[in-house]
């Protein structure tokens, strides 16, 4: 069920954020540099090719104040996807989000926190929000969005997963 709230400048109703939360089986730092550093290895693009029809050839995210989100595809042209707004490293980043062609002078914001539990778990909470300044359109991109959250979150939990599981194979060997 969506919910919204009201528009302070008149009756309509403006997308309500998208929320995710996980619990991670790895300490904070770690969880963050899974989400950032290696993000090519968890996140496909749901096209699976670049604007252009290229193949893509991995994803990066600089994790610096206007760092740079990208694809670049596979013949090694580059296709900006946002920048970073904010970070703290491990706490949190925030990501200015570009999210098509179509809303390539328009950004979305996509906040993700990562909270420390305990010295081996981490929750990720992310808030991706102002699909209001995407105009009419923005109520049906946020339940695409929700949808492809989804599927993305259920990637990285478990490639983190999986990178727990390699550490504690490692640690009994040792």
């Amino acid at each position: 069920m969506q919910r919204s709230v009201a528009n302070d400048e008149g009756p309509e109703a403006q997308p309500a954020p998208v929320f995710r939360s996980l619990v991670l089986p790895l300490p904070r730092a770690l969880a963050f540099e899974l989400f950032t550093f290696q993000i090519h290895r968890w996140w496909s693009p749901v096209a699976g090719a670049s604007p252009t029809g290229v193949p893509w050839g991995e994803i990066v995210l600089q994790t610096w104040q206007n760092g740079r989100w990208f694809e670049r595809d596979r013949e090694g042209v580059e296709h900006e996807w946002g920048r970073v707004a904010s970070i703290s490293v491990p706490v949190n980043i925030i990501i200015d989000w570009y999210l098509n062609k179509r809303f390539r002078d328009v950004a979305t914001e996509l906040e993700l926190c990562f909270i420390e539990i305990d010295e081996g778990r981490t929750r990720l909470t992310l808030e991706h929000r102002a699909f209001e300044r995407l105009g009419p359109e923005g109520v049906a991109v946020r339940e695409a969005i929700c949808q492809g959250w989804n599927g993305l979150m259920s990637r990285y939990a478990i490639f983190c997963r999986n990178a727990a599981a390699l550490l504690a194979r490692a640690s009994r060997a040792d």
